[in-house]
Formats: structure tokens, C-alpha cells, sequence
């Protein structure tokens, strides 16, 4: 599936969202250095955002689904795997493929909003999970002429960084939390 998504690049897994004028990115800088890439391959960047929160774990780029019995937007619990390798994964996660660091952070921002979070006295919106925003670099052989993929999936090279946010552990009686 990896290499029909490189074949095809304007494919997207999980759709697009477009949070435009939300997120203050006044304080970013752009790092202009370049990276050296090996021309004969072809390479893709996906993200996935997850939440484990009260032991049950939600992607954080799905839609939501309505609950009929709070007749409120809820997202789906989805289930943890493991792969052939032992590595452990979350089944049926949207991956959104990016093509700049700006999308990247619009799906960043996008789950963002989907986070559980509540107030506390020293946080007007403390974390109340933990979360996990993958991203995946595949790379992928092209073929001699340079024009085509080869679909020889034991050649395919994938990189992950994990970046994991921690649920607060502050102190109850400095936050004033009741349970959540």
C-alpha cells in the first residue's frame, strides 16, 4: 500500500483538513538548510496523530462519529497490534500523507483540537492523555530509467519519529482536579 500511495502522490489516506488562521505560527522559524537525497529513489512523508486516554486509544486525524446514546461527536476507540517483528502498533490509524512541513503541522493542529483536555487551576487546557505524532519517511527504489517504482517491497527503507506528549503529573491539590 506504501508503494501505491508513492506511485500516486496526489492520493491522501484519511483526507485533509484545513485549519487556516487558527494556529499562530508567528514564532516559527524556517530551517533553511537542505538535505542531500539519493535522486534514485522516491520518497513520501506520512503522519499519524494518536491519544491513549483512560486506557483506550483514539486517532486523533479521524472523524468523529455521532454517539446515539450522548447524540454527541465521539471518535472511535481503535485496538493496539502487534506485528510480525514484535513491534507494537495502532490498527486502522488514519496516516495523512504530507508534502511540506506546513501540511505536516495542519494535521498536527487539526488533532490537536480533538485532544482531551480540561481546565485546571494552574491550566486552562491541561492534557488529560497522552499522545503520539508519528511521522513516517519511505523511501522507495525507482527503477533505471528513473520513471518508475519498483514494487520490490524488501527494498523499501522507512524511517519513524515518534513525538510523545506525556500526560501532566502535577500535584492534585496545587491543579484542583476532580477526576478527569
Amino acid at each position: 500500500e506504501l508503494v501505491t500511495n508513492i506511485k500516486t502522490p496526489g492520493r491522501r489516506r484519511g483526507g485533509a483538513g484545513n485549519t487556516s488562521g487558527e494556529a499562530d505560527m508567528s514564532n516559527r522559524v524556517a530551517d533553511q538548510q537542505k538535505v542531500a537525497v539519493d535522486e534514485d529513489m522516491q520518497y513520501a512523508v506520512f503522519v499519524s496523530y494518536v491519544e491513549i486516554y483512560n486506557n483506550y486509544t483514539y486517532d486523533l486525524l479521524d472523524q468523529p462519529k455521532m454517539d446515539i446514546v450522548t447524540g454527541r461527536q465521539k471518535l472511535a476507540s481503535k485496538i493496539l497490534r502487534e506485528d510480525s517483528y514484535r513491534n507494537m502498533y495502532v490498527h486502522g490509524v488514519t496516516e495523512v500523507e504530507v508534502k511540506s512541513p506546513e501540511e505536516a503541522l495542519e494535521a498536527f493542529y487539526r488533532g490537536q483540537k480533538q485532544r482531551s483536555v480540561s481546565a485546571t487551576i494552574l491550566n486552562l487546557q491541561s492534557s488529560r492523555s497522552h499522545s503520539i505524532f508519528n511521522i513516517r519517511i519511505v523511501a522507495a527504489p525507482l527503477d533505471p530509467l528513473g520513471e518508475d517504482i519498483l514494487s520490490d517491497t524488501s527494498a523499501l527503507m522507512v524511517g519513524q519519529l515518534a513525538l510523545v506528549d506525556l500526560a501532566g503529573s502535577e500535584r492534585t491539590n496545587r491543579t484542583g482536579n476532580t477526576g478527569q
